[in-house]
């Protein structure tokens, strides 16, 4: 025997109530609601981004053998449905069927033939699946099928004995946390057993509601209510069951908004109607009235209000990178970055404002435009290279190196040749000295990485010694020859060589050197070797003893050059020769 009577139901209330069902068992389906427009559609499934593929249903209130001209319209129905994605451009994943009936052996050779030319799958769900969704979802069936009001007073009436007070405690014993657990646990019960559209949770904190609460909640929050004082909050959150529920029973209310004396304020909110920018208006500049599901709500508030656009936009845009760059006053490219889509608004009055951010979180760019091309773009800058790979950030530190008044600036799309449209820059801003020594640095510890298999990573201190060594060490292993001052030193001869085989040297004799040294520097207190170098320089016999020499620069502005070594001699090797030798 069936749970429902569904052939002595109306047909209108058959097709909402299954409509229901299947929003209650997939929260990202969409009701479409019947009219001229529905192209065929009862419910939807989203299966692609910006709804390009879908999962179809169409519900017919048909609980008894099919006649022809039902089958008729099931096929009209069908039909309807593959003409709207083909005019809208969307695919349909799979198409189902869903009504109270299970199908003989006639009905799924119809079905069968019906379908057999179409390129997605198609399902037909009868009865059977629909009371299993039914005995799921009880409080759909109260709502839509039976005396849904009843029920309710039976809910209050219950809950209202349920708080009257227990009958096993005993005058006087101290009230514990673990007495209310049961109650609690009832009231949740209780009051999320019959609302076919939201459920509710509670929580009780000492402070009121706080952003937290709305960012640690599942998907379909829509409202977080606070009843309490400086002893208490009992906090309601209350949650769509799916996406359908907010559309057949939205959420409703008004606010009116009054800011005087706070310049700041009042730009904001300016953002937020222009361009749909979110804003926080602290408490005394607006009042609140929600009339929210459950009898919460219902009389005006005055305190935070957070607004933000009902969705982000994301959904209907197709390209979601973008090249900035910044170029010469003659349009040639310095450095360029490579943006992610992160958020799009819409305000009120029709401005339209994006937020675009590079890979490493440095610069975060807020478009702002009202009349396009017109584009105002805002910069927030937050740069942690501590410990960051140099590949990742050092374009973002180019970027930010060229961001001054002397340079203009290009937007691009990320593919294809570069055709940018330029913009000025504050022509007061001035460059930033840290971010050019910030990308030296990281492009030379870039280069070093080829040359050692330990990973090299930006440090997160370092003096300016340090940083120098390590863009000389960059210079050198990439060819260049660099100079240095050098001091005096001693050579002590290999007493395992053959005496006649050493340069016959005596004091006041010029000399030409070659030093084998490591090519090092260091990061976060640890040492990296990425290569030798050979020190040239010319200088003087000072010293002679039968076990050592000692060189001394010819004078003070004699200087040593560097070069990168790639031989088999050893650090720490000294190669000599007179000056007068041939």
């Amino acid at each position: 025997m069936s749970l429902i009577e569904w052939t002595r139901l109306p047909g209108e209330t058959v097709e909402d109530a299954v409509a229901m069902l299947l929003c209650s068992e997939n929260f990202e389906a969409t009701q479409v609601r019947p009219g001229r427009g529905d192209g065929g559609i009862d419910v939807f499934v989203p299966t692609a981004p910006n709804f390009s593929g879908r999962d179809v249903y169409q519900v017919k209130r048909y609980a008894e053998n099919l006649n022809s001209s039902q089958q008729r319209k099931i096929r009209r129905s069908l039909n309807q449905v593959v003409e709207t994605a083909k005019k809208q451009g969307w695919t349909i994943t799979s198409w189902w069927l869903v009504l109270p009936l299970n199908p003989t052996p006639g009905n799924i050779a119809w079905f069968a033939k019906m379908t057999k030319e179409l390129p997605f799958k198609t399902h037909w769900v009868g009865l059977n699946r629909i009371e299993f969704l039914a005995a799921s979802h009880p409080q759909v069936v109260d709502y839509y099928l039976r005396d849904g009001r009843a029920r309710l007073q039976e809910q209050t009436d219950r809950l209202v004995g349920l708080l009257s007070g227990r009958h096993d405690r005993s005058k006087g014993d101290p009230m514990a946390p673990i007495d209310i657990i049961d109650d609690v646990r009832d009231v949740y019960r209780l009051i999320n057993q019959y609302d076919p559209f939201y459920r509710y949770e509670l929580s009780l904190t000492a402070e009121p509601p706080s952003q937290s609460i709305a960012e640690s909640s599942p998907p379909g929050l829509v409202a977080v209510a606070g009843y309490g004082s400086n002893d208490g909050w009992v906090n309601v959150s209350i949650i769509a069951r799916s996406l359908a529920a907010t559309i057949e029973k939205p959420v409703t209310g008004h606010f009116t908004v009054s800011i005087q004396g706070d310049d700041s304020a009042l730009s904001d909110f300016r953002k937020f109607v222009e361009y749909g920018t979110p804003v926080a208006l602290p408490a005394g500049f607006a009042k609140v009235k929600l009339d929210l599901p459950g009898g919460l709500g219902g009389h005006e508030m005055d305190g935070l209000l957070r607004l933000s656009p009902a969705t982000s936009g994301l959904e209907n845009v197709t390209e979601r990178e973008l090249i900035i760059a910044m170029l010469t006053p003659e349009s040639r490219p310095l450095a360029e970055l490579e943006l992610s889509l992160m958020e799009v608004t819409e305000g009120i009055e029709g401005g339209r404002r994006t937020v675009w951010i590079d890979s490493p979180g440095f610069v975060e760019i807020e478009m702002l435009s009202k009349k396009y091309p017109e584009i105002t773009l805002n910069f927030k800058i937050s740069v942690d290279v501590g410990g960051k790979r140099p590949d990742d950030i050092v374009s973002s530190l180019e970027f930010l190196a060229n961001l001054h008044g002397s340079n203009i600036m290009g937007l691009a799309q990320a593919f294809g040749p570069r055709k940018f449209t330029v913009g000025t820059i504050d022509s007061e801003r001035e460059q930033d000295p840290d971010f050019s020594r910030f990308a030296k640095l990281a492009k030379a510890i870039r280069s070093l990485q080829k040359h050692t298999s330990d990973r090299l990573l930006f440090p997160r201190v370092f003096t300016g010694e340090q940083a120098l060594a390590i863009l000389e060490a960059d210079r050198i292993m990439s060819g260049e020859s660099v100079t240095a001052t050098w001091s005096g030193f001693k050579v002590d001869r290999d007493p395992s060589s053959d005496p006649s085989e050493w340069v016959k040297f005596e004091v006041g004799d010029e000399a030409e050197l070659r030093l084998i040294r490591d090519i090092n520097f260091e990061l976060d207190g640890q040492t990296y070797v990425v290569g030798k170098q050979a020190a040239l320089m010319r200088g003087v016999v000072s010293e002679v003893t039968a076990e050592s020499v000692r060189f001394e620069p010819l004078d003070k502005e004699d200087q040593a050059t560097l070069v990168r070594f790639d031989g088999e001699a050893d650090t720490g090797r000294v190669h000599s020769r007179r000056v007068d030798e041939k």
